[in-house]
């Protein structure tokens, strides 16, 4: 789970054959376990990783972002092309694996969509779940706009 996606941060995924990702929660490696681990540099050139044991999201604001070209995720390989919003802001507790430790995100921009989309797989839900099934691209005037 973790080698997946530090192969992916180092740029190495072509040599491994695989699929470039950011994040990846346990039930997409098959572990019934609530883990997500994400690993990389935001849209203001920071980088984030974490391994994070039961995430929750205990705050969320009322805006919402978005990602321009929509989302995507290694265990969905057809397209699904569409607008997904998320909360602008989210803040996230949860345990730091493996050393136990206690931690609140407060996450706004592709660290609240990453943490959001991970933390939906832990429910069972995917991204183009979110996506508004009878206007894919719509976007509302008050949405943000965050790049990747």
């Amino acid at each position: 789970m973790v080698a997946y996606i530090d192969v992916s941060f180092e740029g190495e995924e072509k040599q491994y054959g695989i699929r470039p990702g950011i994040a990846i929660a346990a039930p997409q490696v098959g572990l019934g376990v609530s883990l997500i681990y994400l690993n990389f540099v935001d849209e203001d050139d920071t980088h984030h990783q974490y391994f994070l044991a039961n995430p929750k999201i205990i705050t969320e604001s009322n805006e919402r972002s978005y990602l321009p070209a929509g989302e995507g995720c290694l265990s969905v390989k057809q397209e699904h092309p569409g607008i997904v919003p998320r909360a602008r802001f989210v803040t996230v507790s949860a345990t730091i694996y493996p050393t136990q430790e206690k931690i609140e995100i407060k996450a706004g921009g592709l660290l609240s969509i990453c943490l959001q989309h991970e933390i939906d797989h832990l429910h069972g839900r995917l991204f183009y779940d979110r996506i508004n099934p009878f206007s894919p691209d719509n976007i509302e005037k008050d949405w943000h706009q965050v790049e990747r």
